[in-house]
């Protein structure tokens, strides 16, 4: 939700060309029509190099331009006889190859416009240099080139270019996913602002072993604790080379079984032992150990105080604090190999020790930050796009006014920053009027007596300032953003929504000559409802405005439509289907909360769950059984003579009591978890046995009584 607000001398976009084809801007146009095509959906910069000055010299010219060409992760060749004439663009395209087999970022990073067909006729070309050219993807303007550059105002050029802008987007995105610490840890927003003193302070704590608790004042929400936290990871990351791991902490209460779900985990691979997958406390010690080891495999012979040889953990929304207790911190290895970083909305008066915590509050953003944070994503003034800025004095103005009355709400800002930027048209004073008609004058102070008081003028604002947004979207973006806010925050799959909202808008099916979706992607991105998530498909949503679209108009329609996917994804799951590795979590994620509320959807979920406790070891599976047996239980009760209602609490109480046997939860110790299973082997066996009794037991559960009778009496 922040960022640096130094502009970085780096760039993403290099384009290569001759300068014989820009005699007419041919190649300046194209510059800045993707900078445009950008802008119609991101208010976050796009640094483009394109290199205008007379040279002198080979020399002189790769030293001038070798950072930007270093830094791009996207090159634009520009293809013409002119450019495989040039000694200076072949140099241009190898140093780039040589460069790109360095960077851990899939795809392809060239894209190639053909202005001219080059035949080998016409001239001498390198044919190793043209084949590799032209084995990348392609815009083909040769047809509209002779006409001058205003051929770039015409519907098919704009057609054409448009798919190279969603080329570069895509590239980008990966580019920027892939500047990240090694570990499971999500890149920090681009725009992140300020909080110099509260990194340092969390990196001076930290680094003497404590738990750096990174809390908000007043317990609010929407100030960046999370994104402080993934800032500071990538900011030291040099401190962390057992890499940076983001664990869910909601809801958890064991420090150890928490660090244990981190055993799963693709990135760090480690294989748990028999031993291990029965307990999740001792996965966890396997997980520390194993973390310790990574830290200090290959040190850097430089780094005689051993700085880096540590792994950071960070736990991501602890709202249970007994996780933070003595007890528990008292369990990681002391002061060597881990460092812990956590985030919450608890304060320091609600954890029941201080000792080995240090506490990091993070407040409203510094009037100036804030005010950054809107610059930032401003227009560009310069034609580079590297320099966004107001368009006059009066409008900065205006936009500090804004900040004062939002009172550097965090969340708030950046909303109101993305929606200015989007939308050049509305400038910061016009924005400032409509806050004012909507209610909020610049008398109002932020609320402070009460922690509800403060909380409720916080979403308050927030509901304000995302009505503007929301108000520009089209039908099919805005069932998109609510259908994403029925799904885990943290977990919000792209491919589940594509499918969800093609099935409901035919228009967004995949043809052979169009496929609309990504320009609906491109406008939630650009707009930041959805930010990059830990894995390329999944995407992040902040929780007060998941919040809000859920208490907004429309939002039953979207749900529903989500609670239909999960069922066929259930039936997926359950009948051996093709499942994402990311997939098993999210399911039982989202699957928690849409069973309340969609209970049709009860059997596709409850047939899914022993696939699911292959590979969820978070304790969720565990409470979705739970959550299941309660409603069986409640059916078959109000309906004692229905045998539907007492076979299927059969089923739920079968199936929770076998994954108690089967695996370790974190949810019960090993001895309550086998107690508990017990039990319900007996309520099983005598329910099974009531049925027999009565000539209705299902055919074929002869076996199931068996096991339940035999279990519950060992």
């Amino acid at each position: 939700m922040q960022g640096s607000t130094v502009m970085s001398d780096q760039y993403e976009l290099f384009i290569s060309y001759s300068r014989k084809d820009d005699a007419d801007g041919w190649v300046t146009g194209l510059r800045d029509f993707i900078l445009a095509d950008h802008r119609r959906f991101s208010s976050e910069p796009m640094r483009v190099f394109l290199d205008r000055s007379e040279i002198h010299g080979m020399d002189d010219w790769r030293q001038r331009i070798l950072g930007a060409l270093r830094s791009s992760s996207v090159l634009l060749v520009c293809q013409s006889p002119s450019y495989y004439g040039s000694a200076y663009c072949k140099w241009e395209f190898e140093e780039y190859l040589r460069m790109q087999a360095r960077v851990p970022v899939g795809g392809d990073p060239i894209a190639v416009v053909y202005f001219v067909e080059v035949r080998g006729s016409d001239l001498q070309v390198d044919a190793r240099w043209r084949e590799e050219v032209t084995r990348h993807h392609h815009i083909d303007l040769q047809p509209w080139f002779p006409r001058g550059a205003e051929a770039l105002l015409e519907v098919d050029v704009a057609e054409r270019l448009g798919e190279l802008g969603e080329r570069v987007w895509d590239r980008l995105a990966r580019a920027r996913r892939a500047k990240s610490v090694t570990g499971n840890l999500r890149r920090p927003s681009a725009t992140f602002v300020g909080r110099h003193a509260e990194m340092r302070r969390l990196h001076e704590q930290v680094a003497l072993g404590q738990v750096g608790v990174v809390t908000a004042l007043h317990g609010l929400g929407g100030l960046g604790k999370t994104e402080l936290a993934v800032a500071y990871a990538h900011a030291f990351a040099d401190h962390y080379r057992g890499g940076a791991w983001s664990l869910a902490a909601e809801g958890k209460a064991d420090l150890l079984a928490l660090v244990g779900e981190l055993a799963v985990a693709p990135e760090l691979g480690y294989t748990r032992t028999p031993a291990e997958e029965a307990d999740p406390q001792l996965a966890g010690r396997g997980v520390l150990a194993h973390l310790a080891r990574l830290a200090t495999t290959d040190q850097d012979p430089d780094d005689a105080e051993g700085t880096g040889c540590h792994a950071l953990l960070i736990l991501d929304n602890v709202d249970d604090p007994r996780l933070l207790s003595a007890t528990q911190v008292g369990k990681l290895p002391a002061r060597d190999g881990v460092r812990v970083v956590a985030t919450t909305r608890l304060g320091d008066d609600q954890l029941a020790q201080r000792g080995g915590l240090a506490f990091v509050p993070v407040d409203a953003l510094e009037p100036g930050d804030a005010l950054e944070l809107i610059r930032w994503h401003q227009p560009p003034k310069d034609r580079e796009g590297r320099y966004p800025d107001f368009v006059s004095r009066e409008e900065e103005d205006a936009a500090r006014k804004i900040v004062e009355l939002l009172g550097g709400f965090t969340l708030a800002v950046e909303q109101v920053a993305v929606y200015l930027g989007v939308n050049p048209d509305v400038a910061p004073s016009r924005y400032l009027s409509w806050l004012r008609s909507q209610g909020l004058g610049l008398t109002d102070q932020r609320v402070t007596d009460t922690v509800r008081e403060a909380m409720l003028h916080e979403e308050g604002l927030l509901s304000v300032v995302l009505s503007a947004q929301l108000g520009s979207l089209d039908e099919v973006a805005g069932f998109v953003l609510r259908a994403a806010a029925c799904l885990p925050p943290e977990e919000v799959p792209w491919p589940w929504l594509e499918a969800i909202a093609q099935n409901r808008f035919p228009s967004l099916v995949v043809t052979a000559e169009k496929d609309p979706w990504p320009a609906v992607r491109r406008r939630l991105e650009g707009l930041r409802f959805l930010t990059p998530g830990e894995h390329h498909d999944l995407a992040r949503m902040h929780r007060m405005v998941a919040a809000h679209l859920q208490a907004s108009q429309h939002a039953d329609r979207a749900a529903e439509a989500v609670a239909g996917h999960l069922a066929a994804r259930g039936h997926v799951i359950t009948t051996g289907g093709p499942v994402a590795g990311w997939e098993w979590s999210v399911f039982t994620h989202a699957a928690l909360p849409l069973v309340r509320t969609h209970p049709e959807i009860i059997p596709a979920v409850g047939n899914a769950i022993p696939r699911l406790a292959r590979y969820v070891i978070d304790g969720t599976v565990e409470q979705l059984a739970d959550q299941l047996l309660d409603h069986h239980r409640g059916l078959a009760e109000a309906m004692p003579t229905n045998l539907d209602a007492q076979s299927d609490l059969v089923v739920s109480l079968f199936r929770l009591a076998s994954l108690l046997d089967e695996a370790g939860t974190s949810l019960l110790a090993p001895h309550v978890a086998a107690a508990t299973a017990t039990r319900y082997w007996a309520e099983s066996c005598a329910l099974m046995r009531a049925l027999d009794g009565q000539g209705h037991l299902p055919p074929g559960w002869d076996e199931f009584l068996q096991i339940a009778c035999e279990r519950a009496n060992r």
